[in-house]
């Protein structure tokens, strides 16, 4: 059978029973099921990483229920193939809406410009999401007032380069991003962490969905940068790490961003260790392996459930942590708030308040009513060597 453009790829993590029980509402809403839709690419070049948001979203929803719920609310999952296409994205959102799903949270996109497209629906349907998209652009509580991220902007994740560059003093930096809303927040994030460091900057762009890059690494060459900061998601990190090579570009000292750190199997899967000379990884911290004994009560947690809903512990984790403590902040906001209404969260989640940071594997969730994303804590974004993944993680060699 062909498959249909807007796929959906229903979860169930509660029997109908399950999904009948509870709901605490003061105002006597109907006790139903916790709806969690995600928008994602179950297919296509991005779904290495939607396969791990779904595995995390899953063993985080599965811990949930078995404490309650949300509200009392046991919670399903549905995800909706947009093959990571921003109009797909839209279409298959909106389709859930016309035909009256009802909907409590979306998982808006795996890729910025799906949630900028996303978002303007969430909107005017006044449903509350997260995702883990980081254009700053997204960061808008007046125009975006129920959506929340759940990692830095680009700008902030990009901020530690400019120690980067001061210790091996780069005069010229090559930027090499993707032309499209995730590039721009990857440029406009290295271009302002550099900006008062005295390095000049030479910005290449190139087309995410080309095959062959090698002619985007013929124009950093040409500007003889002392070193390149490169991004890129999903198939664009392959293309991108074999046109380093095709082109002869390993002598330039590179930098992946954290698109580039956070993709699929990470760039040890990409090509060829010669692609990775004279490279290191600008990336979240929870991407460094931990061994088991040494992991804490939350990462126990995570990685216990993950593994058994099927994440794959040959590719990089990050997504399904992000997802998983998307879904922990939500069920954590409607504890406190005693009740699963959007009003009562988004109130919750403006409070400022937090758990502590041990009580999220990736970032701490704190907002304000002016922020919707998180700020970058100290150490969480460190320099880590591009492989070999080991259960999920980058683990350093000797």
């Amino acid at each position: 059978m062909k498959r249909k453009l807007a796929a959906i790829v229903t979860v169930a993590l509660a029997s109908a029973t399950l999904a009948a029980c509870g709901g605490s509402d003061s105002d006597g809403a109907e006790s139903s099921a916790y709806n969690v839709v995600l928008v994602s690419g179950v297919t296509g070049a991005l779904q290495s990483l939607t396969a791990g948001e779904i595995a995390g979203l899953k063993a985080a929803a599965k811990e949930i229920n078995a404490g309650g719920g949300i509200d009392g609310r046991k919670i399903e999952i549905t995800a909706l193939d947009s093959q990571g296409d921003p109009t797909k994205a839209v279409n298959v959102l909106q389709k859930a809406i016309t035909d009256g799903k009802k909907i409590d949270l979306v998982y808006a996109g795996i890729a910025s410009a799906e949630s900028q497209a996303l978002l303007p629906v969430l909107t005017r349907n006044k449903l509350l999401s997260v995702a883990t998209t980081s254009s700053p652009l997204l960061n808008d509580p007046k125009q975006f007032p129920y959506h929340f991220g759940l990692s830095p902007t680009a700008v902030d994740q990009i901020a530690q380069l400019k120690t980067y560059v001061a210790d091996n003093n780069v005069k010229t930096l090559a930027i090499l991003t993707s032309n499209d809303a995730f590039g721009k927040g990857s440029l406009d994030g290295a271009t302002g962490a550099v900006k008062d460091s005295g390095a000049k900057t030479v910005p290449v762009t190139y087309d995410p969905t080309q095959v062959d890059l090698s002619v985007a690494w013929e124009k950093v060459k040409a500007a003889k940068p002392d070193a390149v900061y490169m991004d890129c998601l999903g198939a664009a990190c392959a293309a991108l790490y074999r046109g380093r090579l095709t082109a002869n570009a390993t002598d330039i000292p590179a930098v992946g961003g954290s698109g580039a750190s956070g993709t699929g199997g990470g760039p040890d899967e990409y090509s060829s260790a010669q692609a990775y000379a004279k490279s290191t990884l600008l990336a979240q911290a929870c991407l460094k392996y931990v061994a088991p004994a040494d992991r804490n009560k939350v990462q126990k947690a995570f990685f216990d459930g993950y593994s058994a809903e099927g994440g794959n512990p040959k590719t990089l984790a990050q997504p399904g942590m992000l997802a998983y403590d998307g879904l922990t902040l939500v069920a954590n906001a409607a504890k406190k708030a005693g009740s699963s209404k959007l009003e009562d969260l988004v109130k919750v989640l403006e409070s400022g308040e937090s758990p502590g940071r041990d009580a999220f594997l990736t970032s701490e969730l704190k907002y304000s009513s002016s922020s919707h994303f998180p700020g970058v804590t100290d150490g969480e974004y460190i320099f880590l060597p591009p492989g070999p993944i080991v259960d999920g993680g980058f683990k350093a060699t000797s």
